[in-house]
């Protein structure tokens, strides 16, 4: 026996101690000590798979997912026929949007342990969030058979059958899987009514949250989620009287104050409310979330309230604390140059008349476009208000999904790769608005993606909404994005992401056809409200409708920063407020020299 066993046995008998406590701080969400004792397991074994994909996994949860890349890739070298880091690199993906490579790995996953039911579910989900419904489900049901009681399984299954027009099927199962996760723990019970509500399915989110008031020391999530689902159908009076309710029965949770906060404008008579989230956020230990709400909350209180030196104040601690949680996954301006440098020269007139044939010559989609905070919101409320238009929202879609490098492709392979991704897209507003002339698509950062849609859809109609670089970078600045916005949280990055932007969209008026696009002033929209949304209807070729002036009684449902303003009558309050801010918002001042065309 040479005389390092005992030095051996005792490296082993360290990692060992320090593993189970890494494991344990992960379980107990308590990720930053996970890290490091992940860290001092590798300092001992440098070749340890599990504190290989330990560490990777924490630093996904805690959005350092730059971090994760490199022990992922580690793991995978060391057991390529292990499906576990491949199942972190998938999610890793899923973090940054990048849904086509979190599937490669998923499948892989899948492939290597074809018979483990969290494979096949994130196999499914994948397939989901690329709107690929008959393969999500097939997955979905591999998951199923192995584990016959996971409620997400049966809920996306449900989703597919009624995005594949099955409601009835969809119906049974959204019934099966509240009945499941109400006998699972209100925790289930709650991600699930959350989900629901995200997917706009607010009848039986408000059942999955009826249940949730009926557990016991549960009330208090249900009535938050009753008070959501009432504020995106616009009733705003009623969410309020819940969320007291919510405050009465926990006024240590910082949730409650924020959805009511931004559910109505505050007065100096709401005092009270403002002395209790002063108090709450003075709270020693507070999590960093129930920070940045209630940083968020009080800014907005003090803007209300026209103190506005007090309100950037805390406006600064929200966006800080935003910033803290999206860890590595912040803006790169280099990236987004080189984005925006390779988007004017790949989509040109050329290639425009070189793909013209292969596009589907439908106009039910209307895309409407701007800067985030820039008034696409207003604009969608007034022209869904016609009878000939549904609301589409925010839509995925367009952002996610893509047809290929056109150039990369021969003629077949174009017209498959074409028609697979504006059937998609038809089949998608098909659901949401099946019996009219248009559908709108509002996702503001769709302006990244007009030369595809023209592509795909020569004849679509794109609004373009514009606003004073000014007053738009503040409402950036001043709004609450779930998730973080990676540009909206930092002065310097929401000017350069302006400035992107606007080059962008300069190239796309050069080469996209004039009758395709149309660009409304938010300011001419609020002060000349008939002449501009006249402009819309005729561009549009609809019949004017006096329902478009009345946007404020339009009750499709509304999930954006901007449903409580959306549901008010034209107002002009939110014009020309830049300067009240003005004097403590230095890194802004470079968006008043920036110039709009005409």
């Amino acid at each position: 026996m040479s005389d390092s066993s005992p030095e051996i046995n005792n490296l082993q008998s360290k990692f060992q101690r320090v593993f189970q406590e890494g494991v344990q701080a992960f379980r107990q969400g308590n990720l930053n000590n996970a890290i490091h004792k992940f860290q001092e397991c590798l300092r001992v074994q440098p070749d340890s798979y599990e504190a290989l994909c330990g560490l990777a996994d924490s630093y996904r949860l805690v959005n350092q997912l730059e971090l994760a890349r490199e022990p992922l890739q580690t793991a995978i070298n060391l057991n390529p026929n292990n499906m576990g880091a491949y199942l972190i690199q998938g999610m890793t993906y899923n973090a940054e949007f990048q849904f086509e490579q979190a599937l490669v790995n998923f499948r892989q996953a899948a492939l290597i342990s074809p018979k483990n039911a969290i494979a096949q579910y994130n196999l499914g989900l994948a397939y989901y969030k690329l709107f690929l419904y008959p393969e999500a489900e097939a997955a979905l049901n591999l998951c199923l058979e192995l584990s016959a009681d996971h409620v997400f399984a049966i809920y996306y299954k449900a989703r597919c059958r009624e995005l594949c027009d099955d409601a009835e099927s969809a119906k049974n199962l959204y019934t099966y899987a509240i009945e499941l996760a109400s006998n699972q723990g209100t925790a289930v019970l709650s991600q699930l009514a959350e989900t629901m509500k995200t997917d706009a399915l607010l009848d039986w989110s408000e059942m999955a949250a009826d249940l949730i008031c009926n557990q016991p020391n549960a009330k208090v999530v249900g009535l938050v989620i009753k008070a959501n689902i009432s504020q995106q159908q616009g009733g705003f009076d009623i969410a309020e009287t819940y969320l007291q309710q919510a405050i009465e029965l926990a006024p240590n949770q910082a949730k409650p104050y924020f959805d009511l906060i931004y559910g109505r404008k505050m007065t100096v008579q709401d005092q009270a409310l403002l002395q209790a989230m002063q108090k709450l956020l003075s709270t020693r230990g507070l999590d960093l979330e129930s920070r940045r709400m209630l940083c968020y909350s009080l800014g907005k209180f003090f803007s209300d309230i026209q103190e506005y030196k007090a309100a950037v104040r805390y406006y600064d601690e929200a966006n800080a604390a935003a910033l803290q949680q999206l860890g590595s996954h912040v803006y790169d301006s280099k990236d987004q140059a080189q984005f925006v440098n390779t988007s004017i020269k790949t989509f040109n007139t050329r290639l425009f008349e070189e793909n013209k044939h292969f596009g589907n010559l439908s106009t039910v989609p209307v895309l409407i476009v701007g800067m985030i905070r820039s008034g696409t919101t207003l604009c969608e409320q007034v022209i869904s208000s016609h009878p000939e238009v549904g609301a589409g929202g925010e839509l995925a879609y367009l952002l996610y999904k893509s047809f290929g490098r056109m150039e990369d492709q021969d003629e077949a392979n174009k017209k498959a790769a074409m028609d697979d991704f504006t059937t998609g897209y038809l089949n998608t507003l098909q659901i949401i608005a099946p019996d009219k002339a248009f559908v709108t698509d509002k996702s503001p950062l769709n302006f990244t993606n007009l030369g595809a849609f023209h592509i795909g859809f020569p004849r679509g109609k794109i609004i373009h909404v514009k606003r004073n670089p000014a007053e738009n970078g503040l409402s950036i600045y001043l709004t609450p994005f779930t998730p973080n916005l990676d540009f909206g949280h930092h002065q310097d990055n929401i000017v350069d992401f302006y400035q992107q932007y606007l080059r962008l969209m300069n190239h796309w008026r050069r080469v996209l056809p004039k009758e395709n696009l149309l660009e409304i002033n938010y300011e001419d929209l609020v002060l000349h409200p008939e002449q501009e949304t006249r402009r819309m209807a005729d561009f549009l070729g609809l019949e004017w409708n006096d329902a478009m002036l009345h946007h404020e009684s339009n009750p499709r449902i509304i999930q954006t920063p901007s449903q409580w303003q959306a549901r008010q009558p034209m107002y002009t309050s939110s014009l020309n407020k830049f300067h009240l801010y003005e004097p403590y918002l230095d890194g802004l001042q470079k968006l008043k020299d920036l110039k709009l065309p005409n």
